[in-house]
């Protein structure tokens, strides 16, 4: 599977969580993400604020070594369900 596939099931996974009438879940939103990675993101609230605002500043091609993909020591797989309950 290549990066624009995985970028695909991130975009419909997203647009699931917030909803059928978010512009993620267009078709038209998905189809345009599936061109490439967007450079800059910028998400706004119900007032129009700027809520959160994404922003790539480099890109640099190398490579990167295998203990990096290494699943780190202590990581604890949880349900999704369980992702944001507070203890």
């Amino acid at each position: 599977m290549g990066d624009l596939d995985a970028w695909a099931r991130f975009q419909e996974c997203s647009s699931q969580m917030m909803g059928p009438n978010a512009v993620e879940a267009t078709e038209a939103y998905l189809k345009l993400t599936l061109s490439g990675w967007p450079l800059k993101t910028v998400e706004h609230d119900e007032y129009g604020e700027t809520e959160t605002y994404f922003d790539v500043r480099t890109i640099e091609e190398k490579a990167i070594a295998e203990s990096e993909f290494e699943i780190p020591a202590g990581y604890e797989q949880i349900p999704f369900s369980q992702l944001f309950q507070m203890e």
